[in-house]
């Protein structure tokens, strides 16, 4: 009987010891890691910074993008390739959050996902020189995973009003 007690306060030590030994994840330091992630990128937009934009993506990375009724994957490449376009043709004249962004840690940090909505103007040149304005309204979501002790974009998805 005793050996079966003592059995049992070992099993509860280990158990307890191991709980202990359990990385508490800081939810606001990983909040803001993934915050300036999004601050980098919208600084990257109105620069006009093909380069900041792709120093978020690991190389060999393929994330998801789901919007305008298409699933498609992303990959550095074909993300340099969107932006170059983008950046070619006219630039980002303004971003705005409208509600900032929610961002919402996993239990044991190793997922996240982050929502918000913004508007935006974008100033491009027509073929006669001409300037012309285009503004949006966009929502996203975004679904982090902790790579390598970095938050990396797994998943994204946008919807614009119309």
């Amino acid at each position: 009987m005793m050996k079966k007690m003592l059995e049992y306060v070992a099993v509860a030590v280990i158990l307890l010891g191991l709980m202990a030994c359990r990385q508490q994840v800081d939810g606001e330091k990983e909040r803001a890691e993934i915050l300036k992630l999004y601050e980098l990128q919208t600084q990257a937009l109105l620069q006009g910074d093909v380069e900041a934009i792709l120093a978020q993506i690991p190389e060999g990375h393929e994330s998801l993008s789901v919007g305008r009724g298409t699933i498609s994957t992303r990959t550095k490449a074909s993300t340099k390739q969107v932006f170059e376009q983008q950046f070619q043709h006219g630039r980002y004249a303004e971003t705005r959050n409208l509600v900032p962004p929610t961002i919402k840690i996993s239990a044991d940090g190793t997922m996240a996902w982050a929502v918000g909505q913004f508007s935006y103007i974008y100033a491009f040149k027509d073929s006669t020189g001409t300037e012309h304005t285009f503004s949006a309204v966009n929502a996203w979501l975004s679904v982090f995973e902790k790579q390598n002790e970095r938050w990396v974009a797994v998943a994204e998805a946008e919807t614009f009003e119309k």
